[in-house]
């Protein structure tokens, strides 16, 4: 009985908590549901007008207004063509998706393509159809559904005008299809000397596959013909698959399936352990909905009431997991059209306010054969910076061989990240942040990142995402000299020295010989800084037993001096841009902190002592002492710390011997030694090997190999200059310089594992005079004793930062001074 009624306690406790669960879960959806009233686009329309009057151009995410020479409306091509020929800068904008400036400029007229939207012929029989370049899907959509016609290619939401989505050659979820471009009969483009051509994959290639994907940066495309397809029945089918499961799950049913229309996989957040698997099959059913069409202007409180769940609630996502994405997919599957399925509207993620946070898009595009290898990155990006991401939606496309800033150049996965930010200087630096090491992680499996979004990547990222930006850069020389046709993008990637720098940067990439992992993060060579001081520490401590007592050495300065070069690296480096080195530096902090602290101790106490009561003679033992501590210095100029034999040193301090006859009091300090180093070197030398398997468990045993590219006869021919990692790249470095200084030959640094600068370290007086063209990053004191007095004298460490292609000239005025370089901090 007493089980029975404490059973049904259980229960009762249970059902009364899920009753609980359920009211706390629709109290919350009604109370969002009443503040998220109203209508946020008619809002977002009324914050436009203001903008347009005061001749600010703000996009989607309105992170980014800009206050431009003037916002020109036109109606027809020849308003268009006076337009170019009338101002000498233009941008060219549609529907203002786009969430990095690439619309506008302040150094340009912005032409307001949006009443610029008529259809100029629909061809039944040919399924083709020709429009002016401002139109939007959904009015397309409204013509041809009558005549049972859909949209070849075209995004999930159909606000997007024509000519945007061609600027930044857009894809959606179609299987077997891809980039826009592919749908793309012809295109009329407006040049910038007012010429109007007709560019397709026959006639005028250059203009055609430049200006498609072209960014606004070739001209104004204004007329265009696409190819429609049949309006087709689809329905829908879904299935929860686990992340290990996906890509065999897509190969087998999706891949080749041509009756799958659309598919998307959308990842589950924050593990990204599941993917929501989602496709529309073609089909003969009747359809289950009574409009062909998602209708316009519909009231989407319940969609964004969903996306604050998602963004903001404690445990919002599993919310969507485990109870949203359920409830949606219960039930029969729906039946739609082909055109319904793609008539989606942006109102439906249009927050009521974007002043504190907005809701934004990232795109990153991988080669499909690379899936499990990158998506391990992406989480790892996401869960470093603890990026608030809503949705990661996994769509694919063929490749597109052929326009010239090509996102797709082989078979890819789409990677749509849809995430929500602050809009406050900090929280865009930390995006910024997290953005570039998120393109270092696709580049590094072969893939490329999205331009239409926020202009983070640096200049050597954008070229090494799209690798015929040169190309395009070429084109637009020829097509339009003046840099008519700009925006933010281009005010930021294109000018005249930056496009000489990167011909010359292609030519010696092109250099024979360069590894796949040539390219290291120039951070590196920041975040090796505490690192390295700990070598130093370990030489400076080996000086200092030869010259003087364990007991004298500066313990404690030591901890404090790395924490000081730990703190101005991480003011340099954030600290989760730092990502995995930034926790190695945590980590070998503290070792070295309890370390030294531990021997500052024992060595002004016990260690103390047994030294005054030697009478502050050596022992044999504090010679082994001196031995390792030498031994171990030099090690870690070529090697990493954990694989030193601190193991094969016990023996040596058992087995010394003395060589004149010793006291009582030395006797003493015998067996302290011995016992000491013993328990020490047994200490580290399990430590070390913990270490070890832990590091490369994470990092594998690294074959790291830092490669420069150099020249010998003044930049006619390139060669590639490679050494180990660690000291062995400074000593091959320096060497061949010593070589050319001998012969009197030239000697060039062109680039160091893709960086154009590097920190390096000297010692020097304190009456060293710093070359001009070196940057100091920091500044610490070492002790050095002469070899037969052991008199101390205080030297100075400068740890700087100089560009690549000035270190043999500085190298040069280092030697006159009597200076040599140290270390090269090589990534």
């Amino acid at each position: 009985m007493f089980i029975h009624i404490k059973k049904l306690s259980l229960r009762r406790g249970f059902g009364i908590f899920l009753l609980g669960f359920l009211c706390l879960l629709v109290g919350g959806f009604v109370f969002l549901a009443i503040t998220t009233k109203g209508d946020p686009v008619l809002r977002k329309l009324e914050r436009e007008q203001k903008n347009t009057e005061q001749k600010i151009v703000n996009d989607v995410t309105e992170l980014n207004p800009l206050g431009v020479l003037d916002i020109v409306v036109p109606h027809s091509e020849e308003e268009i063509v006076d337009a170019v020929k009338r101002y000498p800068r233009v941008s060219v904008g549609g529907g203002r998706n786009s969430m990095g400036g690439q619309t506008a400029s302040e150094r340009a007229v912005q032409l307001d393509m949006r009443e610029y939207n008529k259809i100029l012929s629909l061809n039944k029989e040919k399924k083709e159809i020709t429009v002016q370049s401002g139109i939007r899907w959904r009015d397309i959509q409204d013509t041809i559904d009558e005549y049972d016609l859909s949209i070849k290619i075209m995004q999930t939401y159909s606000n997007f005008t024509v000519g945007g989505s061609l600027s930044v050659n857009v894809h959606g979820r179609y299987i077997g299809l891809g980039p826009i471009i592919l749908s793309v009969k012809n295109i009329r483009v407006v040049l910038a000397d007012g010429r109007v051509v007709t560019a397709s994959p026959s006639e005028n290639q250059e203009v055609f596959y430049a200006a498609i994907g072209g960014m606004g940066g070739i001209g104004v495309i204004t007329d265009v013909t696409l190819e429609l397809e049949d309006n087709v029945h689809v329905e829908r089918s879904q299935e929860r698959v686990s992340l290990s499961e996906y890509a065999s799950f897509f190969n087998n049913n999706v891949r080749n399936n041509s009756q799958v229309l659309f598919h998307n996989g959308d990842m589950y957040p924050p593990d990204f352990s599941h993917i929501s698997a989602v496709s529309w099959v073609k089909t003969d059913k009747p359809i289950t909905v009574e409009s062909r069409l998602i209708p316009r202007k519909k009231d989407y409180w319940l969609e964004r009431t969903a996306w604050i769940v998602m963004s903001e609630w404690p445990f919002g996502r599993q919310i969507r997991q485990y109870v949203i994405d359920p409830l949606l997919y219960s039930g029969k599957s729906p039946v739609h059209t082909r055109n319904y399925e793609a008539s989606y509207d942006t109102a439906e993620l249009e927050p009521s306010d974007r002043t504190k946070s907005t809701y934004v898009l990232q795109e990153y595009f991988v080669p499909v054969e690379k899936f499990d290898e990158w998506v391990p990155k992406m989480k790892k990006v996401f869960n470093d910076y603890d990026v608030n991401v809503i949705n990661v939606s996994i769509r694919h496309a063929l490749p597109d061989t052929g326009s010239t800033l090509a996102w797709a150049k082989t078979e890819s996965f789409a990677f749509v990240v849809y995430y929500k930010q602050d809009t406050d200087k900090e929280a865009i630096q930390k995006v910024g942040n997290w953005t570039r090491e998120m393109i270092d992680q696709v580049l590094s499996v072969g893939g490329t990142y999205y331009l239409p979004y926020q202009l983070h990547a640096t200049d050597d990222q954008f070229h090494r995402a799209y690798p015929r930006a040169l190309e395009y850069f070429e084109i637009k020389k020829r097509l339009d000299p003046t840099n008519k046709f700009t925006n933010k993008l281009w005010d930021k990637y294109y000018d005249e020295d930056k496009v000489e720098y990167y011909k010359q940067r292609q030519e010696i990439f092109h250099t024979e010989g360069l590894r796949d992992d040539y390219i290291r993060p120039y951070k590196n060579s920041i975040l090796a800084l505490p690192e390295w001081y700990i070598v130093y520490s370990a030489e400076e401590y080996a000086r200092s037993l030869v010259a003087m007592r364990p007991s004298q050495f500066s313990y404690f300065f030591s901890i404090k001096e790395y924490w000081r070069q730990y703190r101005i690296v991480t003011q340099k480096i954030a600290p989760e841009e730092a990502g995995d080195y930034g926790m190695v530096l945590k980590v070998i902090g503290v070792s070295f902190t309890v370390e030294n602290a531990i021997k500052g101790v024992y060595e002004n106490t016990v260690g103390s002592l047994t030294e005054y009561i030697a009478g502050y003679k050596k022992v044999s033992e504090d010679l082994v002492a001196e031995e390792v501590a030498r031994d171990y210095g030099a090690f870690l100029y070529d090697y990493p710390w954990y694989d030193f034999p601190f193991a094969q040193y016990i023996s040596k301090v058992w087995i010394t011997k003395e060589t004149t006859p010793i006291t009582v009091g030395q006797f003493i300090r015998k067996i302290e030694r011995r016992i000491i180093l013993t328990v020490e070197l047994s200490l580290k030398s399990g430590y070390s090997k913990i270490i070890a398997y832990f590091t490369h468990k994470q990092f594998g045993v690294q074959d790291d190999i830092i490669q420069a590219i150099i020249s010998r006869d003044n930049g006619k021919t390139f060669e590639v200059l490679e050494a180990p990692h660690y000291h062995p790249f400074t000593k091959v470095l320096t060497g061949e310089m010593d070589a050319a200084l001998e012969k009197g030959s030239s000697f060039e640094i062109y680039d160091i594992a893709g960086n154009q600068q590097i920190t390096f370290s000297f010692v020097a007086d304190k009456d060293f005079i710093l070359p001009e063209k070196l940057r100091v990053v920091l500044v610490s004191d070492e002790a050095y004793y002469d070899v037969d007095s052991y008199e101390k004298e205080m030297k100075r460490r400068f740890t700087v930062e100089a560009s690549v292609k000035d270190i043999f000239e500085v190298y040069k005025e280092l030697l006159g001074q009597d200076v040599r370089i140290a270390h090269f901090y090589d990534y």
